[in-house]
């Protein structure tokens, strides 16, 4: 049995690597979008504006493809990622998305939260997940934990004073047209015909004062992450001594509690005999699941899923994991 769980803790990194290697591909396809879309040029006055089909390139066709696959595959909060992207490029049947459009805007939000999600292990797949569990997740968690004991309660507490210094600044330092947050609440509030009074410019004492009022407020914040996680207590004091069994225990108990439920979570949501990881679940529903519902349909019981798989896999997934198997082992 021992010599058994190396063999599928293998297997299962082969699967995840894989599969983070194909949404790192889709993240850069992303990223090329939103800084080259279609038609752009060097010059921001010389854009010709959106291509006028809904695909123009193999780039387009690449994401829109990728993004119908996670959602297939149905795992993990990528999901809402993935809807996202797939909602911006097939919203309008006849343009992509541009900037200054709201589609546009919900790529960026998909790229910047995305990348914050790598850093958590339990959203699917995670570069973390690359070093050995019992190393990375532990300190995940003491991290996740120390976060939401130290940081959740100062934005509580400051929050108020943020949100005043904020706008109080970005008003001051607006010119005598509406810009920024005001620009914002000119288009919620404000009624056909009517328009917000114009804030001119404000004198350079106010602008100064107000700025130092911001930078106090996020020294408070800062100052108070440092007094409160120099008191708190995160880990354990007491030492733990440096061995295979115990070294997810490292910190706590509790926290290598923790840690090994998120590894055995990742370890049952891997553990597939014939994985088709995205985009590769797209040619699972075409191959595999539409054919075994059809068959079931005209009353074939005895068809199992392994059957139809097995060969599927074969031929499309498994070529790929054997190339990747001495990073992969590399990487172990």
């Amino acid at each position: 049995m021992k010599s058994f769980i190396p063999h599928i803790v293998t297997y299962i990194s082969k699967n995840h690597f894989l599969e983070l290697v194909f949404d790192l591909g889709f993240m850069v396809l992303l990223f090329s979008y939103v800084v080259r879309p279609p038609n752009w040029s060097w010059s921001e006055t010389n854009w010709q504006g959106p291509a006028f089909t809904c695909l123009k390139s193999a780039r387009e066709a690449c994401i829109v493809i990728y993004a119908f696959s996670v959602l297939i595959s149905a795992r993990s909060a990528n999901m809402i990622f993935s809807a996202l992207t797939l909602v911006a490029f097939t919203l309008s049947p006849v343009t992509l998305p541009a900037p200054g459009d709201l589609r546009f805007y919900t790529l960026l939000f998909v790229i910047f939260f995305r990348f914050f999600m790598y850093l958590v292990p339990t959203i699917l797949p995670s570069p973390i997940l690359l070093v050995q569990h019992q190393h990375s997740l532990p300190l995940v968690v003491l991290l996740s934990q120390g976060l939401i004991r130290i940081v959740r309660p100062l934005i509580c507490f400051y929050f108020p004073m943020i949100l005043v210094s904020c706008l109080t600044l970005s008003i001051s330092m607006s010119g005598p047209l509406i810009t920024g947050p005001l620009a914002y609440l000119q288009a919620i509030f404000s009624t056909p015909g009517s328009e917000l009074p114009v804030i001119g410019v404000a004198p350079m004492d106010t602008r100064r004062v107000f700025f130092l009022l911001s930078v106090i407020v996020w020294l408070l914040i800062l100052s108070s992450v440092c007094t409160l996680s120099s008191s708190t207590s995160v880990a354990s004091s007491n030492p733990v001594i440096f061995s295979p069994s115990t070294i997810w225990d490292f910190y706590t108990p509790e926290i290598g509690h923790v840690a090994r439920t998120r590894s055995y979570r990742v370890i049952v949501a891997y553990a597939d005999d014939y994985p088709f990881p995205p985009p590769f679940s797209v040619i699972e529903l075409l191959l595999v699941t539409i054919p075994i519902g059809l068959m079931r349909l005209v009353g074939n019981f005895h068809l199992k899923h392994a059957t139809i798989a097995r060969p599927v896999w074969n031929v499309t997934v498994r070529p790929l994991m054997m190339v990747i198997a001495p990073l992969c082992a590399f990487l172990a």
